[in-house]
């Protein structure tokens, strides 16, 4: 097992090495950090904090886009499914055709189900729907549907893992006739438990957006924070 995370660590610094030489500009590297808290209030309720920071390139001098979001969820009587909503602040940073830079703000609200599954006790899935009312800064009011599955693979051994390899993809609809596509993103990523209660888990992102968008790549980095003495399950952001 041991040689097989040192081929997988081996294969993303190869994969790191290799994407750099993509432009610094939108649809060439980019860099992501994300935060996420996450916690219980008791055996019904459960909470998550994200908070996120995205570059167009991977010294971090040019920022693309800050974010923090909030959940709330409650789980469905006797089942390992959770229904909640939260809310989203986007700080986003686009270029213009004329190559200068601006600042657009944009607020979301949400609502969602997510559905957990073991299917053996180093393999867990989980299935998201959320809905989005986003509110843009230029008064456009827009609904979007999101689909994530994400999966989580126990590399070690099967209780007390300390080191996994996360694989997820989420495809973003907009409830719109003109341009209904609006991203696809898979994600790849491996995680190293450095406590009971934290993980780190760097990784690559690869998001393929409508036309005439090009599609973006990312260097990624993830700290993940329980609240609580035990992570019992894994669960999206």
């Amino acid at each position: 097992m041991y040689n097989l995370i040192k081929k997988l660590t081996i294969l993303m610094l190869l994969c790191y090495s290799y994407i750099p030489s993509l432009s610094a500009q939108p649809g060439g590297l980019g860099s992501w950090y994300h935060g996420n808290l996450q916690g219980e209030i008791n055996d019904r309720w459960r909470y998550s904090f994200n908070f996120q920071q995205r570059f167009y390139d991977t010294p971090l001098q040019d920022s693309r886009l800050s974010l923090i979001n909030g959940s709330i969820e409650h789980r469905i009587h006797n089942t390992d499914a959770f229904v909640g909503g939260g809310y989203m602040f986007l700080l986003l940073q686009p270029y213009n055709s004329d190559g200068e830079k601006f600042n657009r703000y944009e607020h979301r609200t949400f609502q969602q189900i997510t559905f957990n599954n073991v299917v053996s006790p180093r393999f867990s899935i989980a299935h998201r729907f959320r809905l989005e009312e986003r509110y843009l800064f230029n008064d456009l009011f827009l609904f979007r549907a999101r689909y994530l599955f994400n999966s989580f693979i126990k590399l070690d051994r099967a209780n007390n893992s300390v080191w996994g390899l996360i694989f997820r993809h989420e495809i973003r609809m907009n409830l719109v006739r003109d341009q209904p596509f609006d991203s696809y993103r898979i994600s790849a990523l491996l995680a190293k438990k450095v406590s009971p209660t934290v993980s780190v888990e760097p990784g690559i992102i690869v998001q393929l957006n409508g036309a005439p968008s090009p599609t973006d790549f990312y260097t990624a980095i993830s700290v993940r924070k329980s609240l609580m003495r035990r992570i019992k399950t894994y669960k999206p952001d």
